[in-house]
């Protein structure tokens, strides 16, 4: 084979590399902005929250391609805790939704402690996404 044929297999595969990049890079893109803007948020300054007290929990669908929102999950630094609603929801027309969840932990929990609430947010076709609130207290 000449330097020139050696060259053109070179330039091919060279080139071949640079378009499956290409499109690797979009696929990436694309996937980030499934979950964009999704937000599940406690209510405005909450910081302490007393065991087995009701709050109101807010999701937000923002620009993402979230359909359905699913559970509340009582978490920690070390993992899931106890699951405290368990069920599935759709955004209104303003692109919101609400839940009232009574944060009450399991006995085995030392009290008080940080932790966070979790929930889960699902496109049609995936991937899927969470959302962990900011950490706040739970007393006793």
């Amino acid at each position: 084979m000449d330097s020139f044929s050696k060259l053109n297999i070179f330039i091919s595969f060279l080139l071949l590399f640079a378009l499956l990049m290409e499109v690797s890079s979009v696929a990436i893109d694309k996937q980030e902005n499934f979950c964009d803007g999704f937000e599940f948020t406690l209510p405005k300054d909450t910081k302490q929250v007393k065991n087995n007290t009701h709050i109101t929990v807010t999701w937000k669908k923002g620009k993402s391609q979230i359909e359905t929102i699913s559970d509340v999950e009582l978490f920690t630094d070390k993992g899931l805790i106890t699951i405290l609603w368990n069920g599935q929801k759709s955004f209104d027309k303003s692109g919101t939704a609400t839940e009232d969840v009574n944060i009450i932990a399991p006995s085995s929990l030392k009290l008080p402690t940080d932790i966070m609430l979790r929930s889960w947010g699902f496109t049609a076709k995936g991937p899927n996404c969470f959302k962990l609130t900011p950490k706040f207290i739970l007393n006793p």
